[in-house]
């Protein structure tokens, strides 16, 4: 089998990369970060080396592509690559469409930083399946694997958090996925696909976010206090309370230097990083799930 594999810099797709690999399945992986592209690549290479468990006739074929999802033209050059690279026609093929950014927690914020969370997240699902549809077509039976997230099923992680671009890209793309299905049933019936769902997997997701921006978070925590001013004496306010989100926003960010600050918010994104889910652990319930 091939498996095409975006997002493999790092994370949930090196992860997913290494147990195929392993499981003697070649590999053409992708991103957009091109050394530490290169990083996992030179992984992949010694397990292929070394073949696997031991036999080197099993060892599978991996090819590494510096590819931006969100850009069509390079989407198809790496279609074209990986048709020029691997074998496929007659052949099983599995596409991971895993790529993914954070960013853009507001329609009322920055437009740039919003549009490249929602189009790397929703067009990097979209277009890798129109780019391989065709190589998918002529494959002996192949499985296409989307991965959403559990903000795909629920926008807002808390109450005075939002994600709005993050959760809207995931929302499509588990509505992509779930039309698929009935399309893929009717019209090539050796086609299958699957939405994969994760929770908080310990990844570096959260380094795709722009720097820390002190005002910004000092203008949303003044926006959640006086929301709590304005519901006050309220029932929302008495389960604000109990949720301990009161006691969360009580504090004096005045007297709380700048880069005091922005210290903290780092080191809630590392904690997010270090937190969850390991990796590998998330890609083994992936592929045995796609396996059944």
């Amino acid at each position: 089998a091939l498996a095409i594999v975006s997002g493999s810099a790092g994370g949930l797709g090196s992860a997913l990369c290494e147990a195929l690999v392993a499981q003697g399945c070649s590999v053409a992986h992708c991103d957009v970060h091109e050394g530490r592209l290169q990083d996992v690549h030179q992984r992949l290479l010694r397990l292929t080396s070394d073949g696997i468990g031991g036999i080197k006739d099993r060892a599978a074929s991996v090819s590494a592509h510096v590819v931006d999802v969100a850009d069509e033209a390079s989407v198809a050059r790496l279609a074209r690559e990986v048709g020029e690279t691997h074998s496929t026609k007659g052949r099983k093929l599995l596409l991971f469409n895993n790529a993914g950014v954070v960013g853009g927690e507001s329609i009322f914020g920055d437009r740039r930083d919003f549009d490249r969370c929602f189009e790397t997240n929703w067009r990097g699902v979209y277009l890798p399946t129109r780019a391989f549809l065709p190589m998918l077509l002529e494959s002996s039976r192949g499985c296409i694997i989307n991965t959403s997230s559990i903000l795909g099923f629920w926008a807002n992680p808390s109450y005075f958090h939002s994600t709005t671009a993050y959760s809207a890209s995931k929302f499509a793309v588990k509505g992509f996925t779930e039309a698929l299905i009935a399309d893929f049933r009717l019209r090539a019936p050796h086609l299958s696909v699957a939405v994969v769902m994760p929770g908080h997997v310990g990844t570096s997701i959260v380094d795709s976010l722009p720097p820390v921006d002190v005002a910004a978070f000092r203008d949303s925590y003044a926006q959640a206090k006086r929301h709590l001013d304005s519901v006050r004496g309220t029932s929302e306010y008495e389960s604000l309370e109990r949720a301990g989100l009161v006691a969360q926003y009580s504090k004096d960010l005045d007297k709380i230097p700048d880069d005091v600050l922005a210290k903290r918010v780092q080191g809630v994104r590392a904690r997010f990083s270090r937190g969850g889910m390991k990796p590998k652990d998330a890609a083994e319930v992936i592929l045995k799930g796609i396996k059944r």
